[in-house]
């Protein structure tokens, strides 16, 4: 068994030959820095853990309850970009939130031979509601100082030197931001290494963020160095086990693969070392150094072994108040702000907000400050009187926005209000005066998912879509919504479109999708399309259940469809041909429940979306069939076709004119003998047949 001191004295010998352009993490030099300056710390280092790996191995412990640590964020500046603003630090913590639940939006690209062992931790963070003296806190708390930048160590913890004090280490978790030398993008004091104010995290103002409020770092901008940090902060090792590419070292953890060494960027799986295969390293786990888009995982042993810290070496965090609100009988919450969010088709914002009085003394003043992005703040006075336990709508300052994707911070003050925690409001929203003009498509390669200018609404806050790579019908990835509820209703939202860019637009897609005939409930997809910027819908698509199936099976079992299993659809756009901005959605209704996977979405001319098609294209949409005949045609060059039925014979049995160069129908054949028979169509010239049995 190695213990994690022991690697801590070899680190600085056996570190990789060629570093990274930038330091993800310098947690053991830290370590080493501390250990080196405090001579007598090194017995009771060992000793504690020592105890602790005895624990794990014998009696490690996981709290019953869901565990909720208080955050304090020390925003230390020396620059206007460098102080991260409210907006990144609330989208910060609920990337910590979602990685350490395994409620991450990308948890489902871990590799499916990984999955097994992949855990949430049922660790929760919120920002400080108290602070040490009782006080009301927002749980952020700023400080300009003169220091251009931080080296490894502990001055951005100290007033003196520019900083800012650290809270107690037994009932909060520490986050101190700041610029950081040498490119370094943060480091952690592992439990018993620092002093009651001084343990905590630091990190690199450049990395705090989220997928809606991404960081300004180029590679690590989505949160995940705060989740990596706190990761030590709870006793984890680095997944290679800090060992310089030889194999030798472990992280302690069972169901971690051993690997060589730390991964830059984003490897392709498998990456096999230490003999591995045929599986590889897990260089997709929150302890390796990936790109933030690279990580997605803890394991159920990292689980418990920060568990089993919060239960020994952090246990004073279990009985911490810090999450728990002051009473205060002035109180004002701020509950949501009102036309500020999704997709807007005009530069103008007429935001409002909704408040309540949470207290028990009625509010008569409040100050509102908006603020878009760093633009100069405006304020709004209001006076009334809102008493305990009352709802009000207050209108806010209307503005001119600017095209592109923005948050609006809503802030209230009023006198007496001590509890700062619910007085302030971040939304996000993108705006687009113009459609974008065709051709479109997308094909879910982008890792950044939803892109800005696109809308997801979850109304039950279930399963919802998602970007996955479990299957896709080009590239390696797809859209996909996997909800067992019954009825939900998850839509998702493009981008406006200038249709007007082409004379006749169609809109395609690949479908996958797995029908279960046992199960009584339905499943249906509809595409709608708006020219009123998303105030009103039209339908232009909807399947339901058998014809809305590629596949069909037990619906159990997870689908993952295979080449075969993709089907082509189409819708001609022509009569919204005429709008510069049509906004098109998809909207899935749960209950035959299963995956439903989009891939390879386009708006096109039709030769461009079926390049290698000929006039004729015929879909038998359910064979074999009985009684009814559910069928699409679609013409590249003619605009109508006749369809003829012949039995083995070589007799018509049926035939019928359409007109279109895209149909779906159903034929009626209640009088149809059991068969083979032959779906004709031709158009002009030319004709094709396909084959379906009748039973």
């Amino acid at each position: 068994m190695r213990y994690f001191l022991n690697t801590i004295f070899f680190i600085i010998v056996l570190q990789l030959p060629a570093l990274a352009q930038y330091e993800r993490c310098q947690t053991i030099q830290y370590t080493q820095k501390i250990l080196s300056e405090n001579p007598n710390l090194k017995e009771e280092i060992t000793r504690q853990n020592t105890e602790f790996e005895h624990k794990m191995h014998n009696n490690a412990m996981r709290p019953s309850t869901v565990v909720t640590i208080p955050v304090v964020f020390h925003i230390v500046y020396n620059t206007p970009e460098q102080n991260v603003p409210d907006s990144r630090i609330l989208e910060q913590l609920e990337v910590l939130n979602n990685d350490y639940n395994r409620l991450n939006q990308d948890a489902q690209c871990t590799p499916s031979v990984f999955q097994g062992v992949a855990a949430g931790a049922s660790i929760q963070f919120c920002l400080a509601q108290r602070d040490p003296n009782n006080n009301h806190t927002s749980g952020i708390e700023r400080k300009q100082t003169s220091r251009l930048s931080y080296d490894i160590g502990d001055d951005m913890k100290k007033t003196a030197l520019g900083g800012l004090k650290g809270w107690s280490k037994n009932k909060y978790l520490n986050v101190w931001v700041c610029n950081l030398s040498n490119n370094l993008l943060g480091f952690a004091s592992m439990p018993g290494i620092a002093n009651d104010t001084l343990d905590g995290v630091v990190i690199s103002f450049s990395t705090v963020g989220g997928p809606d409020a991404v960081g300004v770092h180029p590679t690590y901008n989505l949160g995940r160095t705060l989740t990596h940090e706190t990761g030590h902060w709870l006793n984890l090792i680095h997944i290679w086990g800090d060992d310089g590419n030889t194999c030798d070292g472990s992280d302690e953890v069972s169901d971690t693969p051993n690997q060589a060494g730390p991964h830059y960027g984003t490897p392709n799986f498998p990456t096999i070392s230490c003999n591995n295969g045929p599986n590889g390293d897990m260089f997709m786990n929150f302890l390796d150094y990936t790109d933030d888009f690279g990580m997605n995982i803890f394991t159920a042993g990292q689980s418990l072994r920060m568990n089993t810290a919060l239960s020994s070496l952090r246990a004073p965090l279990l009985t911490s108040n810090g999450c728990q609100n002051v009473v205060s009988s002035t109180d004002l919450e701020l509950v949501k702000i009102n036309n500020a969010e999704g997709v807007f088709c005009s530069d103008s914002i007429k935001p409002s907000v909704v408040i309540r009085n949470v207290g028990v003394t009625a509010i008569t003043s409040i100050v509102f400050t908006i603020q878009e992005d760093s633009n100069t703040p405006q304020t709004k006075n209001w006076s009334g009187s809102l008493t305990a336990g009352q709802t009000l709508t207050i209108p806010l300052n209307a503005f001119q926005s600017t095209p592109g994707t923005h948050y609006l911070s809503v802030k209230a003050t009023n006198t007496g209000d001590l509890n700062l925690s619910n007085n302030i409001l971040v939304n996000y929203y993108h705006v687009q005066t113009a459609g974008t003009a065709l051709p479109y498509s997308e094909n879910f390669e982008n890792k950044r998912f939803p892109s800005d200018s696109w809308k997801i609404n979850n109304q039950d806050n279930n399963g919802t879509w998602m970007r996955t790579r479990l299957a896709a019908s080009v590239d390696n990835a797809s859209l996909w919504i996997y909800d067992t509820s019954t009825a939900s209703i998850d839509d998702i939202q493009l981008e406006p479109l200038d249709l007007t860019t082409l004379t006749e637009p169609i809109l395609a897609f690949d479908i996958a999708y797995l029908y279960d005939a046992s199960l009584s409930s339905g499943h249906t997809l509809k595409v709608l399309a708006s020219t009123d910027c998303g105030a009103t819908y039209t339908e232009v698509y909807s399947r339901s259940n058998e014809s809305l199936a590629t596949a069909t099976g037990s619906a159990g079992t997870l689908f993952i469809p295979s080449a075969g299993q993709w089907r082509k659809d189409s819708i001609n756009l022509k009569n919204f041909a005429s709008y510069k901005s049509v906004i098109l959605k998809f909207e899935n209704i749960s209950g035959n429940s299963n995956s439903l996977y989009i891939d390879n979405l386009q708006v096109d001319r039709l030769a461009a979306i079926y390049p290698n098609a000929s006039d004729i294209n015929v879909s038998i949409l359910q064979n074999p069939l009985r009684n009814v005949i559910h069928f699409s045609v679609l013409l590249l060059k003619s605009e109508n076709f006749k369809v003829q039925i012949y039995d083995v014979t070589g007799r018509l049995v049926y035939k019928s004119e359409y007109q279109g160069r895209e149909v779906e129908d159903y034929i009626h054949i209640p009088n149809l003998q059991h068969g083979v028979y032959m779906f004709r169509v031709v158009a002009g010239n030319e004709s094709k047949a396909v084959k379906f049995i009748h039973h």
